[in-house]
């Protein structure tokens, strides 16, 4: 049987620092029956000068060199020139095993046709050390639009090959998608091809800074795309496969078989609960079925048990400020946690004057902590009107002025050189007060002797978080209402028949200069005592946990993405619980707060200590 023509197509774009050994991962291959076709997009770096150099040696590389449309433009380009039977794509960046293409070639001689046949693919750091070995030996349109880590789609085209006459039936590259084009292809080739698994490294895929896929996936783009792709073929099936796959996703992939080991336990103690957990879940509008699973490990614990802290960030580190450690105690200390290192610090008190709970916080990401009012004493003590700056460097406090009235729980931004504090309830704790208020600052000093009034938010409240986006001040959720002390109790004791909280989701921003707050798209589950919020790339807000009502805490992550003005929900948390959040490095802390009574009775239970990484991309 005569050996087929085998073309490798690379698409480039001043691509000098990789192109030589993309070209050498070919020429070393020592492979007859083979051509490389190199389709530059009008490089202006030198990398024309590379391919010319190594195209005057080795007969078997042809080359063009001319602006594109991108990626797939350049793809589809070297397909309408290609002479092989059999298609390989290695982008410049990226490089085979030796021995791959001989190897390719005596798979495709008793290969049916049309095939496509993939094999695994090293992903690779800066150091050219493998991170990861892709290992797709699950392939089917089925279980790549199921996902989870055993259903694994191949990363980076090195590891597969495929019948030239495959594009005759699906139709060539979409030029139009730049970061998912290969999987758009992929999931239109399965359904009508023989698929070969071997399980043989085949490609090498750099990981690394400089390409154009860590980028993306950096800012999210690769995700939404993938995303955006898949729900595309997924709509595509018959129903009652959608469905299907749906619940797959749900049992198999989002939640691990400790999840259920958990609830089953929980079941067996509580009975009772069973009704009331079978209706939350049917009411629960799980919204976003992500296909990645976060994995979470454990951290240094924090050297108390605490909740309701404040916490800031200056660079790597966590400044976890007061709380409580159990309602009859609060604590007067602050610990600092390196995200760095995943390590605890120092210790040092606050200021005797200063409220230890429900403090309004915000940091000017280099050396000063802003903290506004707040409550001073344990179980429900009132509000106080006292507001403190600490200096990161010198461990030291400084005073502010007061605000104009007492106020738990606001939210606080710096925000055009000014500290602005809003919302919040009044000293009763239970009052919603809309007032917003600032205060010009500088070097963790005030620069005027009192705060000015501002424009009140149209919603009232404590227990929200806000963040400023791309010069907008946004405010999301919050709650009417609080727990208020016993009437005339000395010792303020929490009062736990007092009226319950009404949540709300309303996210509202305030534009610079405007005289009104817009109204934007509400949370879809509106939660509280979400203040310790974080924000990525200026763009996602990421809430994590909190109280859907008293009584109920969260195990989900919200995530808000300002330039779409949308949500997403992810139900990704190991426990329910109200805490801290932290970003840093690409990985989601939350640290101490309190946990659920169980999975099943999901009211405010035990004050932990534990904190938990994993690895986020919004």
């Amino acid at each position: 049987m005569k050996t087929p023509l085998l073309t490798i197509i690379t698409p480039v774009y001043n691509g000098k620092r990789f192109i030589e050994s993309c070209l050498l991962s070919v020429i070393t291959q020592d492979c007859p029956g083979i051509e490389h076709l190199v389709i530059d997009g009008g490089s202006l770096d030198g990398t024309v000068d590379i391919i010319k150099h190594y195209a005057q040696r080795y007969p078997h590389i042809r080359w063009i060199s001319e602006k594109d449309h991108g990626q797939s433009a350049a793809i589809n380009k070297g397909i309408s020139l290609t002479q092989g039977d059999i298609i390989g794509i290695l982008n410049y960046d990226d490089y085979y095993e030796p021995g791959v293409l001989p190897r390719i070639l005596k798979i495709f001689e008793t290969s049916p046709h049309p095939s496509f046949v993939v094999g695994n693919c090293n992903v690779l750091n800066d150091d050219e050390k493998t991170i990861y070995l892709n290992k797709p030996y699950r392939i089917s349109l089925m279980n790549i639009l199921i996902g989870g880590q055993k259903n694994q789609f191949p990363y980076n085209p090195s590891s597969y090959f495929y019948h030239k006459s495959l594009h005759e039936k699906v139709g060539l590259y979409d030029e139009s998608d730049h970061y998912t084009m290969d999987l758009d292809f992929l999931l239109r080739v399965l359904p009508v091809t023989h698929i070969r698994y071997v399980n043989e490294t085949w490609g090498n895929f750099r990981y690394i800074k400089d390409t154009k896929t860590f980028q993306s996936r950096e800012n999210n783009e690769l995700e939404q795309n993938k995303r955006r792709v898949m729900d595309i073929y997924l709509k595509k099936l018959p129903w009652f496969k959608q469905w299907w796959i749906k619940a797959i996703r749900y049992i198999f992939i989002l939640k691990k078989p400790h999840y259920y080991a958990r609830r089953i336990i929980d079941c067996l103690k509580s009975p009772q609960e069973i009704p009331a957990v079978i209706s939350r879940k049917l009411d629960s509008h799980r919204t976003d079925l992500r296909l990645s699973k976060l994995i979470w490990e454990t951290c240094a614990p924090c050297p108390v048990k605490r909740t309701e802290a404040s916490i800031a960030q200056i660079g790597h580190e966590l400044f976890v400020i007061g709380g409580y450690r159990e309602l009859d105690y609060v604590l007067n200390d602050v610990d600092v946690l390196d995200l760095k290192e995943r390590t605890w610090t120092s210790r040092f008190k606050m200021p005797p004057q200063m409220p230890q709970t429900h403090i309004g916080i915000t940091s000017d990401g280099q050396r000063y902590i802003y903290c506004v009012a707040g409550q001073k004493g344990p179980q429900c003590h009132p509000a106080v009107p006292d507001c403190f700056v600490l200096d990161t460097q010198q461990r030291t406090w400084i005073h502010l002025p007061p605000l104009p009235e007492t106020r738990y729980a606001p939210t606080v931004q710096l925000w055009h050189g000014r500290l602005h504090a809003l919302g919040g309830s009044k000293e009763d704790r239970n009052t919603p007060a809309t007032d917003h208020w600032s205060i010009a600052v500088s070097q963790g000093k005030a620069l005027e002797n009192g705060w000015r009034k501002e424009t009140p938010i149209p919603r009232g409240g404590p227990h929200r978080t806000s963040a400023i986006i791309k010069n907008k001040f946004y405010v999301f959720g919050g709650e009417e209402g609080d727990v208020k002390p016993f009437e005339g109790d000395p010792a303020f004791k929490c009062d736990w028949s007092t009226p319950l909280e009404i949540v709300y989701g309303d996210t509202f921003v305030l534009e610079a200069g405007a005289k009104l707050w817009q109204k934007m798209a509400a949370m879809p589950l509106p939660t509280t005592h979400t203040e310790a919020c974080v924000l990525i790339n200026n763009r996602f807000v990421v809430l994590v946990g909190g109280n859907r009502q008293r009584w109920k805490l969260s195990d989900a992550i919200q995530v808000y993405d300002a330039d779409t003005n949308t949500w997403r929900v992810i139900y990704e948390l190991p426990y329910h619980i109200k805490s801290s959040a932290a970003y840093y490095g690409g990985g989601l802390d939350f640290v101490a707060g309190q946990c659920s009574k169980s999975s099943i009775d999901l009211k405010p239970g035990q004050v932990h200590n534990m904190v938990w990484r994993a690895k986020f991309s919004p």
